[in-house]
């Protein structure tokens, strides 16, 4: 919870979440530019892995949703500054998916019940066959069974 937060955690949290995101598409944005450059009817694509927890929030997540959010608004200000020029980002935010990650809300979530691996991977697919003219900035992914507004 918010009021319990250890701000030592909410630092690492900032670091892995945005901060090292940031700094590798900083890096990355000549490199993205070359190839968009080269192959005008492609384009560019990055995709960022974000959360559902950065569109709705989750009680117990909120540093987590927040860097999330974060990574998301990232995503739209690099389409708005360079789509024109062929780099586009999506940022892709599903509710649990069937990894390691997850498995601490087993007790909860049972893995069955969550978003398989693949579904993220098919989308990622789905998005690298796009053409530099269709820029997406986000897909919500939710669990089956659920009101599709929670992790």
């Amino acid at each position: 919870p918010i009021g319990e937060f250890p701000m030592r955690r909410f630092a690492k949290s900032v670091d892995v979440n945005l901060r090292a995101p940031f700094s590798l598409l900083q890096q990355a944005l000549p490199m993205l530019r070359t190839a968009a450059t080269e192959n005008p009817a492609k384009g560019a694509k990055v995709i960022a892995l974000a959360s559902i927890t950065g569109v709705y929030a989750e009680a117990g997540l909120a540093v987590y949703g927040a860097t999330k959010a974060a990574l998301m608004s990232l995503v739209e200000t690099l389409n708005v500054e360079e789509s024109g020029n062929g780099v586009s980002a999506t940022a892709l935010a599903p509710a649990f998916v069937d990894t390691d990650m997850s498995a601490w809300t087993h007790d909860k979530i049972p893995p069955e019940s969550m978003i398989e691996v693949n579904d993220i991977v098919e989308l990622v697919d789905a998005l690298l066959r796009l053409s530099s003219r269709a820029v997406v900035p986000k897909i919500v992914v939710g669990r089956a069974g659920t009101d599709g507004y929670r992790a």
